[in-house]
């Protein structure tokens, strides 16, 4: 059970002077803006669960942070889903979260490439008694969002691999309800979308998907300085 508290301060904002230009403190603007942050957070720490993490990897540089847990918290909440779906579980700490916000009536399901941090989640949701309420798909996302229900989610949440963030937000589309919400989380990838020519994959992957939907009259987005980057998108009913 891991009892390292993370700090998450280099998640917040890019390291830009206008934001912070009136602060004349003493102590770094990035630690007393991530206090402040973090005192108006819900409780989402992972020593809420009794949580098992692999080996020789930091849990926290891979997890979601709290504020970014409390907005996905309130958009379900103003949203009233009941149905999310993960894209990405790593050890099931945000799965178990979703299943939180979604309450005792609502269902989470989850995809998972890798079969050692499945079968961590797996026993993650077992020991937390999450197992009847959140289902686990283990294999290769876009295979599995094709074998899924259309219409079926309120909320799906994209933080698989950014190489292939596109491909797995349009196959996404068909699976939302008729007021879903799609969010993508990590598309800013450390400043690399900001590049004329992205240094990584990762980094080409979330500028091909903010190109993509920059141009798409389909969908209302919003894009958010949070963490590093969420992209937001709905359905836009007066589609160009």
């Amino acid at each position: 059970m891991s009892t390292k508290r993370y700090d998450y301060r280099d998640k917040i904002l890019p390291n830009q002077e206008f934001f912070r230009y009136l602060y004349h403190g003493a102590a770094p603007y990035e630690a007393e803006l991530y206090k402040l942050m973090a005192s108006y957070g819900l409780d989402f720490n992972a020593s809420q669960f009794k949580l098992t993490t692999p080996k020789n990897m930091d849990f926290e540089q891979m997890s979601t942070p709290p504020w970014q847990l409390t907005l996905l918290d309130a958009l379900i909440r103003f949203s009233g889903a009941k149905t999310v779906l993960e894209i990405g579980t790593f050890v099931g700490h945000s799965s178990m979260q979703f299943a939180r916000m979604v309450g005792e009536t609502g269902h989470v399901t989850t995809i998972e490439v890798g079969q050692e941090f499945a079968d961590i989640a797996r026993e993650n949701f077992r020991n937390n008694g999450f197992e009847k309420r959140i289902t686990l798909h283990q294999g290769d996302a876009g295979t599995i969002l094709d074998s899924l229900p259309a219409a079926s989610f309120d909320l799906v949440f994209v933080d698989g691999s950014k190489q292939d963030y596109l491909d797995y937000t349009l196959r996404s589309e068909k699976l939302l309800t008729e007021r879903g919400v799609i969010v993508v989380d990590d598309v800013f990838f450390h400043g690399d979308v900001l590049n004329e020519e992205p240094t990584t994959d990762k980094g080409l992957g979330c500028k091909k998907l903010l190109e993509y939907f920059q141009a798409d009259g389909r969908f209302n987005r919003l894009l958010l300085p949070v963490a590093n980057g969420i992209l937001v998108l709905y359905r836009n009913r007066n589609p160009d």
